[in-house]
């Protein structure tokens, strides 16, 4: 192995370059989630409304769409490494822009950045976890819980970070920058995991179904759109319902709410071990819990709140590896990175396109109103679908699933 050009040391050993490697997905993440538990701060700050917030949760799936589409071949061209110090560098200029921005059109800016360094790391990282270990299983789980802890990290560590500080909308996105520059140093020894190299062509990525199984794919990602719509919630809203619903004006305790239902997606699915439940159970404990988070925000109960995070997490984690092992089944192997691309755009659709619903409703009523129209409707959508999943008979036993997930 050749020298860092940049370093001029030797690449890290396997282990260690799977550290970094999961360390790079895992602060990319945490950034994504930065400006989340400072959404009630910038509402007071510069009086933004529910749908504005939710607009600026939203818009970083744009980045992570063109990543998709445009940019997802990009790490078998060039290599893992470079793709990884990339989306570093684009992180860092969306933490500048979060530190210095005068107004609310700077942070839809960073969000946009966040969202394509997202979708880079995304794809590197996990052909670099996989690359580096032998066994696929434990790659899969790795990239899971690097994925899943950096999330839940970054909503806990800016939630305290913001609580006592001066200069709560800068102070977390100055520690972020601080952490950015060492991984940066140390990716620079990951070892270059690619097997081969080719010049580097941009071109659309194709989106396809199974063929003579549009219908049943149809419903597998609904039910994942459905699945991240859950999620969503928390991730866009979770402190602000805290404030809102609850009365409750601490950050650290709505970072924490909106960790949970991360948290709890995590830990079902490293317990799963890559095995995938029925599509069915996951979307069944997911309506159960908008039906927790309905109770929640009508008596303003701190532990249904936390409860129904934690119920729709568990469903989340069910639903993403039951719908996703479904439609790999369904899948020729000559077609499965343009289904994949496909079943994926469907699930960056479901984390936004709801959430921004919710916010412009909670801007014409309240929130309250709005997060309980969500639940319902959502809530109904799910039953809808576990009887049509039902009806087609795709609800396929414990199966593997293939490794890969939203950020």
């Amino acid at each position: 192995m050749t020298p860092s050009l940049i370093t001029g040391r030797a690449p890290f050993g396997t282990r260690a370059g799977i550290g970094v490697a999961a360390a790079d997905l895992a602060l990319v993440l945490a950034g994504n989630t930065l400006p989340t538990p400072l959404f009630p701060a910038y509402r007071e700050k510069w009086g933004l409304s529910s749908g504005t917030l939710t607009a600026v949760f939203a818009v970083y799936v744009v980045g992570i769409v063109v990543s998709l589409v445009v940019g997802g071949r990009l790490s078998d061209q060039i290599g893992r490494r470079p793709v990884l110090t990339a989306s570093l560098a684009i992180v860092t200029v969306s933490a500048v822009l979060g530190l210095v921005a005068p107004s609310v059109e700077w942070l839809y800016a960073a969000r946009v950045l966040q969202g394509l360094s997202a979708g880079l790391v995304s794809g590197a990282a996990a052909a670099a976890i996989t690359e580096l270990t032998p066994d696929r299983s434990r790659a899969a789980r790795t990239t899971a819980l690097a994925s899943m802890s950096g999330i839940a990290s970054g909503l806990l560590i800016v939630g305290a970070l913001a609580q006592d500080v001066p200069e709560p909308t800068r102070t977390p996105w100055a520690v972020y920058l601080a952490l950015l520059i060492p991984a940066a140093i140390l990716t620079q020894r990951l070892p270059e995991t690619s097997p081969s190299r080719s010049p580097v062509t941009i071109r659309l990525q194709r989106l396809a179904v199974p063929a003579g199984a549009r219908m049943s794919f149809t419903l597998l990602a609904a039910g994942g759109a459905l699945a991240f719509s859950c999620v969503g919630l928390f991730a866009a809203l979770g402190p602000t319902l805290v404030v809102s619903l609850l009365s409750i004006d601490n950050v650290l305790v709505g970072a924490a709410v909106a960790s949970v239902a991360y948290l709890s997606s995590g830990a079902t699915q490293l317990a799963l071990r890559g095995r995938a439940a029925p599509p069915a159970a996951g979307l069944a404990i997911l309506a159960m819990g908008l039906g927790i988070l309905i109770a929640a925000a009508q008596t303003a109960t701190a532990v249904l709140l936390v409860l129904a995070a934690a119920v729709i997490g568990l469903g989340h984690g069910l639903a993403f590896l039951g719908t996703l092992a479904a439609v790999n089944r369904l899948t020729a192997p000559d077609q499965r990175g343009a289904v994949a691309s496909t079943y994926f755009l469907a699930n960056y659709l479901g984390v936004s396109v709801p959430v921004l619903g919710v916010g412009l409703l909670a801007d014409a009523t309240s929130l309250l109103t709005a997060t309980t129209g969500f639940a319902i409707v959502i809530g109904g959508l799910l039953l809808l679908l576990l009887t049509a999943l039902v009806r087609t008979g795709r609800m396929p036993e414990s199966e593997p699933a293939v490794e890969g997930q939203p950020s």
